[in-house]
């Protein structure tokens, strides 16, 4: 059965998203280790979690990332596990809490 524009599209984004919460940086941190880096090292390198590539008056780049707590919040709610994530976190929170009071 083949997908619909709106389906693809939310798939996509579901796979992006998964992209920046779980992706490899290393990539990019090899970035920061090229003195001047050429077209070709760049172009097989996977900056897809970098939002944004700076180089300094002094010539060091500076690479600014992607959120991945964001990504992970936006891929809760495209795949409708929103409350799920939510209860989690409050399930966490009564968790460290009670820990917090044990130890007073």
């Amino acid at each position: 059965m083949e997908k619909t524009p709106e389906e693809a599209k939310r798939q996509t984004a579901i796979e992006g998203f998964r992209k920046i919460a779980f992706g490899d940086v290393r990539d990019a941190v090899k970035l920061l280790f090229y003195k001047s880096p050429t077209g070709r090292q760049v172009q097989h390198l996977d900056l897809f979690s970098v939002a944004e590539i700076r180089k300094g008056k002094d010539g060091a780049l500076e690479l600014k990332f992607f959120d991945r707590m964001e990504a992970l919040r936006a891929l809760a709610q495209l795949e409708g596990e929103a409350d799920h994530a939510g209860a989690l976190m409050a399930a966490i929170d009564r968790g460290a809490k009670a820990l917090r009071e044990a130890k007073s």
